[in-house]
């Protein structure tokens, strides 16, 4: 499964695609939000995202709110990372519609399990839409 990484130090971003290409993930990644933005417009794409909270050109908030706000949209698992440890920075993130958040520095491991498990709620989705458009082929 394709997973898009937005992470703008390079350093770390690289540490990250290496961690998900370990676990069998085919990376994708970019350095900003905008960059981004333009790959989750395209039709194939990844539905698994690692994303940080503070980035150039689209905030983590701002690309969230772009891709939970286009219609017709597959839905999409993100992992939001960030250097800020407090509570209410993971509750900001996950009110903003991140469905998991990570202290910074992330664990390879870690990382790993946490995309792991929204790949598993994924194909699970995947699976719900091929049974009901199934169901709508056969009721026809």
């Amino acid at each position: 499964m394709k997973v898009l990484v937005v992470v703008d130090d390079m350093v770390v971003r690289r540490h990250i695609e290496a961690a998900l290409g370990r676990g069998g993930f085919a990376v994708i990644g970019v350095g900003d939000g905008l960059a981004a933005w333009e790959i989750l417009k395209r039709a194939d794409t990844p539905r698994l995202l690692v994303i940080e909270w503070a980035m150039d050109g689209l905030s983590a908030p701002e690309l969230l709110e772009r891709l939970r706000g286009t219609a017709g949209r597959a839905s999409s698992y993100v992992v939001v990372t960030s250097v800020r440890a407090k509570p209410e920075d993971a509750v900001a993130a996950l009110d903003a519609g991140a469905d998991d958040y990570m202290v910074k520095p992330v664990h390879s491991a870690e990382l790993r399990a946490r995309v792991q498990a929204g790949a598993r709620i994924i194909e699970r989705e995947l699976a719900l839409e091929r049974r009901a458009a199934g169901a709508g082929e056969a009721a026809a």
